[in-house]
């Protein structure tokens, strides 16, 4: 297999599962695993409007999933390329473009439980 170039999209909370899947790519094909939290901005406000308490949130999921990776004994610097914390109207259409400007081969994501639409 070929290297691949992953997205791993991240919730609010219980990020642990996701992060299990992801392991074996890391770990056996070298997989570059970009790891990614979207916050949406609503309309009313600019799309560089800085919503505080959504980027605290963002940058807390992004550490507790670089702390996770650790214990796994896998090591991505959080202050790389690889952790990104992204601003967009709608999420699904940012994940889309940040894909395409990464070269992705895959994203992956967590179902909604409550969600019976896939």
């Amino acid at each position: 297999m070929n290297q691949k170039k992953i997205i791993l999209l991240l919730d609010k909370d219980k990020n642990e599962e996701i992060l299990d899947c992801i392991v074996p790519f890391i770990r056996e094909y070298s997989s570059n695993v970009y790891f990614l939290y979207v916050i949406e901005i609503p309309v009313k406000y600019e799309i560089d409007h800085e919503i505080g308490s959504e980027i605290s949130i963002g940058e807390k999921v992004l550490s507790e999933a670089n702390k996770y990776l650790q214990k796994k004994k896998i090591n991505y610097d959080l202050n790389t390329e690889n952790f990104i914390l992204m601003q967009s109207r709608n999420a699904g259409v940012g994940i889309v473009k940040e894909s395409k400007r990464l070269g992705i081969n895959m994203i992956f994501y967590k179902r909604n439980k409550n969600d019976s639409s896939y």
